[in-house]
């Protein structure tokens, strides 16, 4: 009667993939405490030439999940889950914080679509980066931030099917975008920082 609901996530594209490209992508839990677990998972690419993993992951993502009762109410990781896994305990908990914008907000208005929902009847997690990059290209020129290479997301609320959306991006400096993803009266659902390492 549990589930795990995203918190945190935090994505490092360290090598651009092409259509045709094969990946072999890996999941392991990596940490847990309380009433969280850190998830981490590795994509490669697959040299078809040589029929094996390439040298390194061409991305990584690390996930924090929140454990909530049928209640919505978080819960304690149960014994048998943690002795499962069996990996260290602690990890410090992932968080976004974003600063104030210095400039013009570029907003981009959307809504829930109907294929954006998971089993639960919120807003796919991945929704949410598809609906930041439409915000970021929207960005005049001058401020867009091309090819970016991390985003930090932290999820704060859910969104529910047909909801009104408005996604708000600014600069921060030369190679980093902060997002802010409120619904139409203004609550905060998710943060944002999206960067670029070069």
């Amino acid at each position: 009667g549990m589930a795990w609901l995203v918190r945190n996530v935090q994505v490092h594209i360290l090598e651009r993939v092409t259509y045709g490209d094969v990946l072999v992508i890996s999941t392991q839990v990596v940490g847990w405490r309380h009433v969280w677990a850190r998830r981490r998972s590795e994509i490669r690419r697959v040299d078809a030439e040589a029929g094996h993993e390439g040298d390194g992951p061409i991305a990584t993502v690390a996930t924090d999940w929140v454990l909530l009762t049928t209640e919505g109410r978080p819960a304690k990781v149960p014994v048998e889950v943690a002795e499962y896994f069996a990996t260290e305990q602690q990890f410090t908990r992932a968080r976004v914080v974003l600063p104030e914008p210095a400039s013009d907000v570029t907003t981009l208005a959307t809504r829930v679509r109907p294929l954006d929902v998971d089993p639960m009847r919120h807003m796919n997690n991945a929704a949410y980066l598809d609906m930041v990059d439409d915000g970021l290209a929207r960005m005049p020129d001058g401020q867009r931030l091309e090819s970016p290479d991390c985003y930090r997301i932290g999820y704060v609320a859910p969104a529910l099917p047909h909801t009104p959306i408005h996604v708000h991006c600014w600069p921060v400096g030369d190679r980093q975008v902060a997002c802010r993803i409120r619904d139409d009266v203004g609550t905060e659902l998710t943060k944002v920082l999206v960067s670029r390492r070069d």
